[in-house]
């Protein structure tokens, strides 16, 4: 396939700060992609160019995508890194290689009749599957009130239309028994009324029989440690991600060693969807389960590199949004067509969310493939 026209543009973010915007064209086709940000950024994530900065460093490097031939999503994105040549894309930008990565994807599966989801199982040889959804219920930390320290209190669930219903149920329990603040970051609810104990009793009242994932994100939360004995005793935990700081690699082994075969402990902050540190923590035996966010590696063909280790190990895997997003809802075919175990896609609030949930509304429309039922943590 041979790229008629590019370019990069800025648009904003669910935040109104600035982000990328690549489109691209074939003869026939035109694919737009945008790119989210981090809010709580992990350390060892690839590295961002100021907006400005990275469409400049695209009109250095159009001449090679510009009437180019490229086979392949792969290829693309093989030559997109070489063009960068760091490890941490300081080059051109992790947000400006992502960008065009994504709509070159996107374009190649138009071009060949293919739905995103299934160029990436047909090309990258993956079994497809709907996700089971991490829906948020409370955020906290740096995306809400600060007096819950930990940044996500979700609920797995198997279909939006039981998301929709248990949202509704805690809006009503929340606005009745005068706890209501508003919405945070990602579209969940925060108030400056709870605490991390008065969330986690709060849901265990108002749905008792869901099970109940964690983000920490202990690398930025502020305030006392969290009794992680206590909550796995008494609440229907079936997840905690980044439980420890993203370098603290003994307390990460103490916790996996503690709680593992209890509850799937899922490696963000401390993977970054990086094969590298995947490989650490599986050598070190500090996780059974992984956070795959795109912008993290700054490609999808670093991506898929990182999604294929993790399931060698046998990890559960979790497709995420980020703190500043888009409306572009790419993530919702790229959890279909890798077969993950789990999607976060934020709460019900923000258009930039709803995105996502509806693009899978629109995947489940077009497949009948059953969910996996949450019954072990395997």
């Amino acid at each position: 396939m041979t790229i008629k026209s590019a370019r990069v543009n800025k648009i904003l973010n669910s935040v109104g700060t600035w982000t990328i915007e690549a489109t691209l064209s074939s003869n026939s086709h035109t694919a737009v992609a945008s790119v989210p940000k981090g809010k709580s950024a992990g350390e060892y994530e690839a590295k961002d160019l100021p907006t400005e900065k990275a469409i400049e460093k695209f009109e250095e490097i159009k001449s090679k995508v510009i009437g180019q031939n490229f086979d392949s999503s792969k290829q693309f994105d093989e030559m997109l890194l070489e063009l960068d040549g760091t490890a941490h894309k300081s080059n051109l930008g992790a947000n400006l290689i992502l960008g065009l990565s994504i709509a070159f994807l996107k374009l190649i599966s138009k071009e060949i009749g293919l739905e995103p989801y299934e160029y990436i199982s047909k090309f990258y040889e993956f079994d497809t599957k709907i996700p089971s959804y991490s829906l948020l219920i409370f955020e906290g930390g740096k995306h809400g009130s600060h007096l819950i320290t930990a940044q996500e209190y979700m609920l797995i669930l198997e279909d939006i239309k039981e998301a929709q219903d248990i949202i509704h149920t805690f809006n009503r329990y929340l606005v009745e028994n005068g706890l209501f603040v508003g919405y945070g970051l990602e579209g969940a609810f925060t108030s400056a009324k709870l605490t991390d104990l008065d969330v986690l009793n709060l849901i265990r009242t108002v749905t008792p029989h869901k099970k109940i994932a964690i983000d920490v994100a202990e690398s930025s939360r502020q305030g006392d440690s969290l009794d992680y004995e206590n909550i796995i005793r008494n609440y229907n935990i079936y997840s905690i991600e980044d439980p420890k700081q993203e370098k603290d690699y003994k307390g990460w082994s103490k916790f996996f060693n503690n709680y593992g075969h209890k509850i799937v402990v899922v490696g963000d902050d401390l993977t970054t969807t990086n094969t590298v540190l995947i490989k650490n923590a599986h050598d070190e035996k500090m996780i059974n389960a992984v956070i795959i966010k795109p912008n993290q590696i700054g490609s999808i063909l670093e991506t898929i590199q990182a999604v294929k280790l993790a399931k060698e190990y046998g990890w559960k895997i979790i497709v995420s949004h980020r703190g500043t997003d888009t409306p572009d809802d790419f993530i919702s075919d790229l959890s279909v067509g890798i077969g993950a175990d789990h999607v976060k896609f934020g709460g019900l609030q923000r258009g930039e969310r709803i995105a996502k949930y509806n693009r899978m509304l629109k995947i489940q429309e077009v497949i009948n493939i059953p969910r996996e039922k949450v019954t072990s943590i395997s």
